[in-house]
């Protein structure tokens, strides 16, 4: 029921010549969790994700917005989507929809406002 009584039993095992069935657990003094940082420090965030999808476990992934935006799946799904900025005169890459709903499809039809763009016109409707 507590960390004392895990470090105990996994004493045991290791004494069996299995090591790998007492692989640490815990957390560093960040929160993080101990056990899995030993074994995804030097695979990514996908590699660890396929990985364990191949031996059989349930796990997501944990992308960082840019990993998310570059990852292979979104793109295919037409998640990056190019926009015309005028102001910029060249075409800037915008996250699309998170989700696919075809009775009631999800478009972007422009660019973000620059800041105080609508200003006028929000006041003016307040009036």
């Amino acid at each position: 029921e507590n960390y004392i009584e895990w470090i105990a039993i996994t004493y045991c095992i290791t004494l069996t010549a299995c090591p790998a069935l007492s692989l640490p657990s815990g957390f560093t003094g960040d929160g993080l969790p101990v056990g899995m940082q030993l074994i995804a420090a030097n695979v990514t965030a996908y590699e660890f994700f396929t990985g364990c999808q191949q031996a059989g476990l349930s796990v997501g992934i944990i992308y960082s917005p840019e990993e998310a935006f570059e990852d292979e799946h979104f793109k295919a799904r037409g998640f990056q989507v190019e926009l015309v900025h005028d102001d910029l005169g060249r075409t800037v890459k915008y996250p699309g929809a998170p989700y696919k709903l075809p009775a009631s499809p999800w478009s972007i039809y422009r660019r973000a406002p620059h800041l105080g763009e609508h200003t006028d016109e929000v006041l003016q409707s307040l009036k």
